[in-house]
């Protein structure tokens, strides 16, 4: 086994940058995602189960960036596996104190010191940087936008026809609708893409496009604090165009876009463990903010623009006119709102597992619900 230490940037050095250009071009010339930036942003000190250490790592790619949290004895055993697989020397990693130090400036030293290693990693031969025990430990095959098409495209590639032909619903994670949404934004890469990899991804939004049923759920990592993982994934919901039932489970709302085009058509809404009011989700997520019309005719162009900065910015909120079936289980929910005007036809609401008090309607309540 050949060492790879010649391949790494010595200790304290910045030399590496003159080169990083090749390296990264060697990397973004295959289908690997490259890392561009990473940081160890801060340390937390943690008492259970035991006194410990928590690093917070920003990691960034060509297409997303994200934060990730370990403990040094996670670094310890990346570290034991590059070692045996590529080589690299074995005092690279700050060693490990056999007594618990948790003195914050022991920790910020070691958070330095971390930091450096990580990115003499990241900043190494594409062997290392590129190396699959390296990219699982900074998570990027759940976070870059290439990977996460592409892993969803192979998988719905052996399943997805069988999904639509059952009329099953299919669950995304508030990441991946971002990573379908960002790759749509992404530039054509310079390198040609591989027949098949693109074959895929024209299958994967195929899928989108028949799907009727989507499940939205961010349960999976909830453990995460929720401002970490959801403050950038914006994501839009209307590239689903014969979406008929939405189930949103633990997912900021603010992250949903342009559900007022899909809301016509949608008969089945589900939403939990996120709201504490109707109008939240009825009102302010489905609201359509129009902008001013383009006045193309200079004939009486005064009236074009008074009519122009009327409508500037006006918010456009329509009825759920093909919702029947609403359940609201599990949220924060104390009082009916104003917003039960905007479901004209509803059927059966379930509003089971919230914060009411007692159950009284006001004279704008729909009369004939089944709850």
């Amino acid at each position: 086994m050949a060492s790879l230490k010649g391949f790494l940037p010595p200790p304290g050095s910045t030399l590496w940058r003159k080169d990083r250009g090749r390296l990264s071009s060697e990397s973004e010339s295959t289908s690997l995602p490259t890392i561009k930036h990473v940081v160890i942003r801060e340390v937390w000190q943690k008492e259970n189960p035991s006194p410990h250490a928590v690093y917070k790592i920003d990691v960034m790619t060509k297409s997303n960036h994200w934060f990730i949290f370990r403990r040094y004895r996670e670094f310890d055993e990346l570290h034991k596996k590059l070692v045996n697989l590529y080589g690299i020397p074995k005092d690279m990693l700050p060693p490990k104190k056999f007594t618990s130090n948790m003195a914050l400036s022991h920790l910020e030293k070691r958070k330095a010191a971390l930091e450096h290693y990580l990115q003499r990693l990241v900043n190494s031969s594409t062997y290392v940087s590129s190396s699959p025990e390296l990219l699982q430990f900074l998570e990027v095959q759940r976070h870059d936008v290439m990977s996460v098409t592409q892993a969803l495209a192979k998988d719905l590639f052996h399943k997805g026809q069988d999904v639509l032909a059952k009329g099953e619903s299919f669950t995304l994670t508030p990441t991946q609708l971002y990573c379908i949404t960002r790759q749509l934004q992404l530039p054509e890469p310079a390198s040609p893409v591989d027949d098949e990899e693109s074959a895929n991804l024209g299958n994967l939004y195929d899928f989108i496009y028949q799907l009727q049923s989507l499940c939205v759920s961010n349960m999976r990592i909830k453990a995460t604090a929720p401002q970490e993982i959801s403050s950038h994934l914006e994501f839009d919901v209307s590239l689903f165009k014969s979406l008929k039932c939405l189930i949103i489970d633990a997912c900021p709302l603010g992250l949903i876009n342009n559900l007022s085009k899909v809301q016509p058509q949608i008969n089945n809404l589900t939403t939990r463990y996120c709201l504490t009011s109707m109008k939240e989700l009825l009102i302010d997520c489905a609201a359509e903010k129009r902008g001013a019309p383009k006045v193309k005719a200079p004939v009486e162009s005064w009236r074009g623009l008074t009519t122009a900065r009327l409508v500037q910015n006006r918010v456009v909120v329509q009825p759920w006119c093909q919702l029947t079936h609403l359940v609201l289980t599990h949220n924060k929910l104390a009082a009916f709102d104003t917003s039960l005007k905007l479901l004209p036809i509803l059927q059966n609401l379930d509003l089971s597992y919230n914060e009411f008090f007692h159950w009284t309607f006001n004279s704008y309540a729909v009369q004939a619900l089944s709850i």
